[in-house]
């Protein structure tokens, strides 16, 4: 995800650890004490369904109570469709766990990549006739 960011030229970016502490925060802690203190922010641009904090209560109506004495814009990512299907992380997520790296393609509007270090394997492929390469996958 970092390197599709690269494309747009953002200046700083910012990538939290999602800890159990981070994940009990309730939905005004998280605007009250990580967006609104840590950030200062001008425009805070949500999703259409999305959702956050503990038990996902906050939405983009919590947000507009702070709004008011924050004094921040709020941009709504709109729904967007293909081919009657709903775009959404989850669909993308399921569409890559069937195999349908085509869907997945389709729906995030860029090719599906992951990147590793190639490592030595047990050479199986090469006595089929299918050299393959072992991904050593950090995870971040």
């Amino acid at each position: 995800k970092i390197q599709l960011l690269e494309r747009y030229k953002i200046d700083n970016l910012i990538v939290v650890p999602f800890t159990k502490d981070f994940s009990e925060l309730s939905a005004e802690e998280y605007v009250e004490n990580f967006l609104l203190r840590n950030f200062n922010p001008k425009v805070i641009v949500i999703g259409y369904d999305h959702h956050f904090g503990k038990g996902r209560t906050g939405d983009i109506n919590l947000l507009k109570k702070y709004q008011k004495t924050n004094n921040f814009e709020i941009e709504l990512i709109q729904k967007e469709e293909l081919e009657d299907i709903t775009i959404s992380s989850t669909k993308i997520r399921k569409a890559l766990s069937k195999g349908d790296v085509q869907l997945a393609k389709d729906l995030m509007n860029h090719h599906y990549f992951i990147k590793g270090k190639v490592i030595k394997g047990k050479q199986i492929g090469r006595t089929i006739g299918f050299p393959t390469a072992n991904l050593e996958i950090k995870e971040y």
